[in-house]
């Protein structure tokens, strides 16, 4: 989280700013489905998931760009508080375990503290075609195609790992929609490594950045 001290000379980067456009293009989109519903702003089942699916969408785009420039009421709470997550992640930073996120932006915070790159397993989403579908129900075919095959690579990927000398851990936000997909998928992970991965929940990237 940006602290009030930084705020009069902050940079946006160029993520953040085409993240931001894209935002305000949802918005958009929310005004265009207010303006079909008007004057009882009744929603229909195509436009009712239509609405959620932007929702989504805004959610996932701001939530991070929120959690580093604005401080949370929670966040308040915690600034003096010391985070055994962060104690938990920096031993297995130590070990030759492999850690499993969801956003290259998470694969960097733990480069960031040292951990190796190749022990680093990012999805970079969800890990099934049909949990995508669930983020944007109106994903056009070839990207479904693309997107399918993505997710095959990637559990294959996992798949080839040495797990008969090493852990998973899974490092996720409860309150990151894909990170909560990847755990519905627990038992399809455990499939493939053979074992159980281990969870550990972060209530910030930002704060385990600091």
């Amino acid at each position: 989280m940006i602290t009030k001290e930084q705020l009069s000379d902050i940079i946006i980067n160029s993520e953040e700013i085409n993240t931001l456009l894209a935002a305000i293009d949802d918005l958009i989109d929310l005004k265009l489905i207010i303006r079909d519903i008007v004057p009882d702003y009744n929603l229909n089942k195509g436009l009712r998931n239509k609405f959620i699916s932007i929702l989504r969408e805004l959610q996932n785009k701001l939530d991070p760009i929120f959690a580093k420039y604005l401080e949370s009421h929670t966040t308040k709470k915690q600034r003096k508080s010391k985070s055994p997550s962060k104690d938990k992640i920096l031993k297995i930073l130590e070990s030759k375990d492999y850690i499993l996120v969801s956003a290259n932006s998470s694969k960097k915070i733990l480069k960031d503290l040292g951990a190796d790159p190749r022990t680093i397993i990012s999805t970079g989403g969800p890990l099934t075609v049909e949990d995508y579908k669930t983020i944007n129900p109106n994903l056009p075919d070839q990207a479904l195609v693309n997107i399918t095959r993505k997710c095959e690579n990637l559990l294959d990927q996992i798949e080839r790992k040495d797990w008969e000398n090493a852990d998973l851990f899974f490092i996720y936000d409860k309150d990151n929609i894909a990170d909560r997909l990847i755990l519905e998928k627990k038992a399809l992970i455990n499939e493939r490594i053979g074992k159980e991965f281990k969870e550990i929940p972060v209530l910030s990237w930002d704060k385990l950045a600091e």
